[in-house]
């Protein structure tokens, strides 16, 4: 059998390789549909996603990580979760279809009232292949898990791209969205030959959904956070102002949720093999916090840097008001690859009650701060947000420290130093552009991936601590990892 870490290399590899062509699915995606549909038909959609994020959290209320983090899933425990999901599924949908007379109130759109039933119907088609995703990452099965992936993106934005060529307008955005959730359940199916048992009481699941409350709580509160913007935004600023903070926001989003979140499925497994070998996971932790962190710095460095040219490749023109709020987000979402890593040690360690707590602590603080700032502007929300982000990460590292008893200072420490070494390359970077003086869009764009790797490379080797962590990867694949 692999060892745990030539497991976690070969997933966390497929993983990446999937992720980038789901990626790019996405962002092809994102162009296409931005020339052909407007600011307002994205921020009408943006409207019922505020109450979608939601819903699409009780769809599920952390089922799936439970399972995931689980030392052992038998058969029927498997399938009791199958079910409580399916009941999660049903009743989020119900939800969802039955606010559109509430969001059509608040942000006085009429073509609500259809939008909201037909965007309900995939958060009963994605709590069904939850269940089944998760037997797959417990197999180790990431090929097909980033095939499934790969291919819902392809047909959802082959009908998307039909349905905005043949005038269909908003409801190209509603195809793209019910079209992903269908082809992702129907393929995961044929692919894991997994079927339910019918429920049966017992077998010790109800520590599995206790756990699965606890993670769905604190999901719940973040996700809340994380789109009380759009709540505020298209209610005080409306679908316009909504549509380019959305776009900007998804744009910015995609490498987290791409790829972090996928990455889950392999971290959790590969923690726990290792721990069930007897190996330390701590420095393994600290080694993936610094080298997913640098990575995410290096990404976010740059498209801030050069924000107005990566929004107008993405979107073309006329979003150019979604430029100051890319660059802004992007500033402070260098924080999501930290926050991640917490959110795996909580996992790992089964503190799921400590995730919850920690969420509880913070989030409605970061969703007053938003709040607040809606008044203002929405460049403000953007900053509020970042603010929201460095307060939940600083608190989460030091409470996760009290419930695990691992040390969590080397974690701060070292996450203040990849903070400050991709802010640092982003200010280089546009030092630089800014000196060099207008360009093409490619040669802003191919000067701007240049410098940023050249700056964040020599602060990383100045720093002893980020470059041991760098060059002991290798140590990681072999389990070499010095204490």
């Amino acid at each position: 059998m692999p060892s745990s870490s030539t497991s976690a290399t070969r997933g966390g590899m497929v993983v990446l390789i999937g992720q980038v062509g789901k990626l790019g699915t996405q962002l092809v995606g994102l162009v296409i549909l931005a020339r052909l549909l407007t600011p307002e038909d994205f921020g009408l959609l943006a409207m019922v996603t505020v109450v979608l994020a939601i819903a699409d959290l009780f769809r599920d209320f952390g089922m799936s990580a439970a399972a995931l983090q689980a030392r052992e899933l038998s058969q029927q425990q498997a399938s009791n979760l199958f079910w409580v999901n399916a009941a999660l599924g049903l009743s989020a949908a119900l939800a969802v279809a039955a606010s559109a007379p509430l969001l059509v109130v608040i942000f006085g759109e009429s073509r609500l009232y259809w939008i909201t039933p037909a965007c309900a119907f995939p958060l009963l088609a994605n709590s069904l292949q939850l269940p089944v995703q998760v037997q797959l990452s417990r197999k180790f099965r990431f090929a097909a898990l980033v095939v499934t992936d790969v291919t819902a993106q392809i047909v959802a934005l082959a009908l998307a791209v039909g349905s905005a060529i043949a005038g269909w307008g908003y409801w190209a955005l509603v195809v793209q969205l019910v079209a992903a959730a269908v082809t992702l359940l129907l393929t995961r199916f044929l692919v894991a030959h997994w079927i339910p048992s019918w429920p049966r009481r017992g077998h010790h699941s109800s520590a599995l959904v206790k756990a699965g409350g606890h993670i769905g709580g604190a999901q719940a509160l973040g996700y809340i956070a994380t789109n009380v913007d759009n709540l505020m935004i298209g209610s005080i600023w409306g679908a316009g102002a909504l549509g380019n903070y959305s776009n900007a926001f998804k744009l910015q989003s995609m490498p987290i949720g791409g790829l972090m979140a996928p990455l889950t499925n392999v971290v959790i497994p590969s923690l726990n093999r290792a721990r069930n070998a007897g190996k330390d996971t701590f420095d393994r932790m600290l080694t993936l916090q610094v080298v997913v962190g640098l990575a995410v710095a290096w990404l976010y460095a740059f498209g801030a840097a050069t924000a107005s040219e990566v929004i107008y490749v993405a979107l073309g023109k006329g979003w150019e008001p979604a430029a100051p709020i890319f660059m802004i987000i992007c500033l402070g979402s260098s924080i999501h690859g930290l926050s991640y890593v917490n959110y795996w040690v909580y996992l790992h360690t089964g503190e799921t009650r400590g995730l919850l707590n920690s969420n509880f602590a913070t989030k409605p603080i970061s969703a007053a701060m938003v709040v607040a700032a809606a008044f203002i502007s929405v460049e403000a929300v953007a900053w509020a947000y970042n603010l929201g982000l460095a307060f939940t990460w600083v608190f989460a590292t030091w409470y996760l420290g009290r419930k695990t008893g691992w040390k969590m200072a080397p974690f701060f420490v070292s996450g203040v130093q990849v903070l400050v070494v991709g802010w640092a390359s982003f200010a280089v970077t546009s030092w630089c552009l800014a000196l060099i003086g207008p360009m093409s869009v490619g040669m802003t764009l191919a000067i701007g991936v240049a410098v940023t790797t050249l700056s964040l490379g020599i602060f990383v080797l100045v720093l002893p601590d980020l470059r041991r962590r760098v060059c002991s990867v290798r140590s990681v694949r072999t389990g070499r990892i010095s204490e």
